[in-house]
Formats: structure tokens, sequence, C-alpha cells
């Protein structure tokens, strides 16, 4: 017997609602699981505007922080420099107060030098070489003291070689980096002036010359006051633009 049509009307309308809310279990599951793909309005992701944002705000603060990480490092260069120039001022009075002999700072423009004094002003193998060739041939009596002089300093050399370490002589050089101007003051000067050849003494005693010693670079300066006890650093004036 065939339904009423009511009651069919009314099945019908429950098989479309029982449908409709499969359908939005289902889409409710897709949209949970991870990793689904989701075509509709509000799909996960970033959009190519976004992406573009975040990379120029990176490139931004990266070219902020460059020229600022470079002035930092060319500082930190041109504070070496004058520390290089208080380690070998402090090794100079170490030196002389242990060895009990007399060490010197050769100062020029381009370097620093440090040994002791005895050997400051030797000639070197070319001077040698050029005053030989001006001089006459030696005599039988120069040849013999030439011969004792040889004989001494090989003594000399095997008494350095049997001396402990600590009583050894010390050679140090430190180049200026370049670019940077050094310039010195000494304790009745008033104004800087470019090291000719200046030697910094450090007698056995403990003293030295109380000196100023001055680097620049473009606008950049250190000065360092050194202290004639200590050899140390007892004032430092400075500016970085």
């Amino acid at each position: 017997m065939p339904l009423p049509l009511k009651n069919r009307t009314l099945s019908h309308d429950r098989f479309q609602t029982s449908a409709s809310l499969r359908i939005l279990t289902l889409k409710e599951k897709s949209h949970s699981r991870p990793g689904a793909f989701n075509a509709g309005p509000f799909r996960d992701g970033h959009t190519f505007l976004e992406i573009c944002l975040v990379l120029f705000i990176i490139v931004l603060i990266a070219g902020a922080a460059i020229p600022l990480t470079s002035g930092i490092m060319e500082k930190q260069r041109f504070r070496d420099c004058a520390q290089e120039i208080q380690n070998l001022a402090r090794t100079a009075k170490h030196l002389a107060l242990v060895q009990q002999r007399t060490y010197v700072i050769h100062i020029n423009r381009d370097r620093l030098v440090l040994e002791p004094k005895l050997l400051a002003g030797l000639p070197t193998a070319t001077d040698s070489s050029t005053s030989s060739t001006d001089e006459p041939p030696p005599t039988a009596s120069t040849a013999a003291s030439l011969a004792n002089s040889t004989s001494s300093d090989s003594s000399d050399a095997d008494t350095q070689s049997a001396q402990p370490s600590y009583l050894q002589s010390v050679q140090m050089e430190y180049a200026i980096p370049e670019g940077v101007v050094l310039t010195i003051r000494g304790w009745l000067d008033k104004e800087w002036s470019n090291p000719e050849d200046r030697d910094w003494v450090f007698p056995p005693t403990g003293l030295c010359e109380p000196l100023g010693i001055r680097i620049e670079k473009g606008a950049a300066y250190i000065e360092n006051i050194f202290d004639p006890v200590t050899a140390a650093v007892k004032e430092e004036n400075y500016y970085f633009p």
C-alpha cells in the first residue's frame, strides 16, 4: 500500500538532512586532518605578498647591521694596535729587570723593534760588505786581532747558548698597520712629533723614559701616556667618530 503524500515528503526531507550532516562531517574531518588539501577560502599557507614582505624586512635588518658590524671590527683592530705597543713596552721592562741589561725599543713610523742595547747600532751584512771594499787589506797584527775577536765571539755565542732561556737575548718587532700614523711626545715636549729613529730606553733599574705614543687613523686616535715606573699606561685619551 503506497504511503500518503505527506509521509513521503517528510521521509524525503529527513534523507536530505541526514545527507547534509554527513557532508558537513566529512568536511570537518578533512579540515582537522594534518596535511589535507583545503581548497576553500580559509586554506593553510602564506601568500606571495607575505613572503615578499618578510624577505624585505630581513634585507632591511641585514643592511642596517653590516655597517655597524664593520665599524666595530675596525675600532677593535685600531685598539689592538695600541695594545701591541703596550705589550712591547711591558716586555722590554720585564726583560731589563730579569736579565739586568738595558733594552731599547726603536720607534719608527712604520715599525717598533725591541732588542738589547748591545745589539743596537751594529752594522748589517750590507754595511760590512760595503765598508770592506773601501778598507785596505789587513796586516798581520790586524789578522791576529780579528782572530782573537772571532774566538771571543764564538765563546760568547757558546755562553749565550749555555745560558737559561730567560737570560737569552730577545728581539721582537711590531709593524704598524697600513693607514695608521704614529707620533710620539717626550716628557719635555709640548707637541706630538714624528719619530725619527727614536730610542725608548729601558735600563735594568726598572725605570724608563716617560713617553707618550699616539696612533691615529682618519679622525680616530688613541693617546697613551706611559708611566716611567711601571711602563704601563697611566693616562689614555681616545676619540672614535
